[in-house]
């Protein structure tokens, strides 16, 4: 129940950010620390996987009827490494999840700080979610797709840190 209390902060504000997406500038400004992760998380996938990023953007633009946030440019997509590159915004969840469960370690916090952190984890909810050209990019490694998939069902969830 702890955990929910500590959590369900950052949800509302995640929520409220979301609810001002129609906004457009509104909701980039106010998404921005997230952008910035999600961009980072393709970067230093790139980066790992020898997927060579070259350009990392933070600034918006309108392509079709949507709207693009940030964007990472890469030298080498490939079979083995696009997955990686595609999905790593995930480990936004990682980030999150670690924040969630350590808030009890932040009592020292003023309430504006507080805010500030709850904040931060909203950022890092929203911003986990791949886009559809995420995905585009982790389709081109569909030949490791099932293999990944069978190494999670044998994967032992059971530890816990």
């Amino acid at each position: 129940m702890n955990a929910v209390i500590d959590v369900l902060p950052s949800v509302i504000i995640a929520l409220l950010i979301r609810s001002l997406s129609k906004h457009f500038l509104v909701a980039w400004f106010l998404m921005l620390p997230g952008v910035l992760a999600h961009e980072l998380w393709h970067w230093i996938a790139g980066v790992i996987t020898a997927g060579k990023p070259f350009n990392l953007s933070l600034w918006p633009r309108k392509e079709g009827k949507s709207y693009v946030l940030g964007s990472v440019s890469f030298r080498n997509i490939t079979w083995f490494n696009g997955v990686f590159i595609g999905l790593a915004p995930v480990m936004n969840l990682l980030s999150f999840y670690l924040l969630a469960s350590n808030v009890h370690l932040f009592d020292e916090l003023s309430i504006l700080e507080l805010i500030a952190l709850w904040y931060l984890m909203a950022c890092l909810l929203l911003s986990s979610v791949p886009s559809p050209a995420d995905y585009k990019v982790a389709l081109s490694s569909w030949p490791l797709i099932p293999l990944i998939a069978i190494a999670f069902l044998f994967f032992d969830f059971s530890w816990h840190w």
